[in-house]
């Protein structure tokens, strides 16, 4: 897995279908950057998420990307009082990964410094207060890993108690699962390939990572969220004397902003990833 977190840190992606080009700019406050990038306060805007952790890029590593790549923005020029993110993954059957526990955080900030509330709650989950310092770098935000986060497939619940005087509960739609995903026996260079998928969802896209071994062989696109994504010929850059197979994910990310009775504004953020399939490559 360390090749496929290293190829991912290259490459800044779309969340659903809002996207804009690289640029400088401050984004958000720090609520959200703690739930995306724990123990990173404070951090740069621009992120790339794998596996519940987030890249973040600074001005200049932005210089190396290709002019154009489109990027998650989190509503730029929004400020946020707090933020809650559900990091989950399924396997290629449809069914929660075994291997991937589901991870889920939340923070909060007063006069632009983190603060505790009474309680925070995730799914019917307590999530413990992890100050500076914690011992698994989840700095100043709420956070937990745990398999009982899964939740439903579409959807969670979140709660605080006494943020600033306040209570507050939700429930909302999140990254869903694919359901069972269906690729073809092998990749064929010279006439493509189609993967499907049980559940799309209408006006959205979708991430797809191929893994190969070769130098050129490894790549990153978003699709529209249509169930069925077909790769033309010209669309699989292959090594052939390098790659014997390709390991290919699947990604969904959802992000909604939620405004309480008191006027406090929260960011949310979910992902849903797939486990790697293995797929031979023949000419």
């Amino acid at each position: 897995m360390k090749l496929k977190f290293l190829s991912l840190a290259l490459i800044s992606v779309a969340a659903g279908c809002t996207t804009t080009n690289v640029e400088d700019g401050t984004y958000y406050l720090d609520a959200v950057n703690r739930v995306l990038d724990p123990g990173g306060f404070p951090a740069s805007p621009f992120v790339n998420m794998t596996r519940g952790r987030i890249q973040m890029w600074s001005g200049n590593e932005l210089l190396s990307v290709p002019v154009g790549l489109p990027i998650d923005s989190l509503e730029r020029g929004q400020n946020f009082d707090a933020a809650a993110g559900l990091f989950r993954g399924q396997t290629t059957k449809g069914l929660s990964d075994p291997n991937e526990i589901p991870i889920g955080r939340m923070a909060f900030q007063l006069k632009n410094a983190p603060t505790q509330v009474g309680s925070a709650t995730l799914n019917n989950n307590t999530l413990a207060w992890l100050p500076a310092s914690s011992t698994i770098g989840w700095d100043w935000s709420y956070g937990k890993a745990d398999p009982n986060l899964y939740g439903s497939p579409d959807s969670m619940a979140f709660s605080y108690v006494d943020f600033n005087g306040e209570t507050y509960k939700d429930t909302m739609s999140v990254a869903p699962i694919f359901g069972i995903i269906t690729f073809p026996d092998s990749i064929s260079v010279s006439h493509g390939c189609t993967i499907t998928y049980q559940h799309p969802i209408p006006n959205d896209s979708i991430g797809i990572y191929f893994m190969g071994y070769g130098e050129d062989s490894s790549f990153f696109v978003t699709r529209p969220d249509t169930g069925s994504i077909v790769f033309a010929p010209n669309q699989l850059p292959v090594d052939q004397f390098e790659s014997d197979d390709f390991i290919v994910y699947l990604y969904r990310w959802n992000w909604s902003t939620r405004t309480t009775p008191s006027g406090k504004k929260i960011g949310i953020y979910s992902s849903m990833e797939t486990d790697g399939q293995y797929i031979p490559i023949k000419p």
